[in-house]
């Protein structure tokens, strides 16, 4: 049968090839294994690449957009309650800047849009936003009562929805990092189980076929030392088992040459002695016609 052949071809190996043999798989699973531990650590990292440079830097950046809109709030309040000249100067200047800063940041997020959702959500923002923009020169012209009270109102209601856009981006942009998150674990996961099979089956491999050879290597000794003691003892005509190509068979071979001597050389002994029994039988009768 196949099983046979392959412990037949197993037991014709030297020992030294035997254990070369065992050493190599142990070596080839262990590589294996190495092998699957990168591949799925290649997995985890793109994973934690994917999240560092997309939805990390959306969340990121969609926050400093609402800081800046906040601030600029803020800063236009402060211009509506100022009544020194190069004081409203200097905010119109830094609403400019937050202006320009709000741009920057939208140019670095735009391409970094995953989603559908978010953009619909991005583009009512910047409707929103250009809307708010447009109000701004009107806010600005005026001071005091008439300035707050052109900061409440629709201008109020308009920064309340641009507001509610970028909460919405925002909420979009958690829960798609939520998400890219539980994919990395869940590939942490099945990266611990795959490496941990490897190592199971490794050593299950390795401990298999170090108890396949020693079993057969031990059988073939045993055979060898049972024989040796039976010949020690006198019995030529036991049956000294055949072995393989390996130095346990030449001993088993060496053994039964051995064996196939001593019989020859007792066969010839015997002969030997019959030979002198019968020639002293005739001395014998020779004497007595005598």
């Amino acid at each position: 049968s196949k099983g046979s052949t392959v412990f037949t071809w197993f037991d014709n190996l030297r020992i030294g090839t035997k254990l070369l043999t065992v050493l190599t798989s142990v070596l080839f699973f262990t590589v294996l294994e190495g092998g699957l531990a990168i591949v799925q650590l290649d997995h985890v990292s793109a994973d934690a690449r994917l999240l560092a440079s997309n939805a990390l830097p959306r969340v990121r950046l969609v926050s400093a957009l609402r800081a800046t809109v906040l601030e600029m709030r803020a800063v236009q309040y402060a211009h509506m309650l100022s009544d020194s000249e190069d004081e409203q100067k200097s905010l119109k200047m830094r609403i400019k800047g937050l202006a320009d800063t709000l741009a920057a940041t939208r140019r670095k997020y735009e391409p970094l849009v995953a989603s559908a959702q978010e953009r619909s959500a991005y583009d009512t923002f910047v409707h929103r936003w250009n809307d708010y923009l447009t109000g701004n020169e009107r806010v600005l012209s005026l001071t005091g009562d008439f300035g707050t009270k052109a900061m409440d109102g629709d201008y109020r209601k308009l920064f309340d929805s641009m507001n509610d856009s970028l909460s919405t981006i925002l909420q979009i942009n958690d829960r798609s990092a939520d998400a890219q998150v539980q994919a990395t674990e869940q590939t942490a996961t099945q990266t611990r189980i795959v490496i941990l099979a490897a190592v199971v089956v490794a050593v299950a491999v390795g401990l298999a076929l170090a108890l396949v050879m020693a079993r057969r290597i031990a059988a073939s000794l045993g055979a060898a030392s049972r024989s040796a003691r039976a010949v020690a003892k006198g019995d030529l005509t036991r049956s000294i088992p055949r072995g393989g190509n390996d130095e346990v068979g030449s001993l088993l071979a060496a053994l039964t040459e051995m064996q196939s001597g001593l019989r020859d050389l007792v066969s010839t002994v015997r002969k030997g002695v019959d030979s002198v029994a019968h020639a002293s039988s005739e001395i014998a009768s020779g004497n007595l016609d005598l």
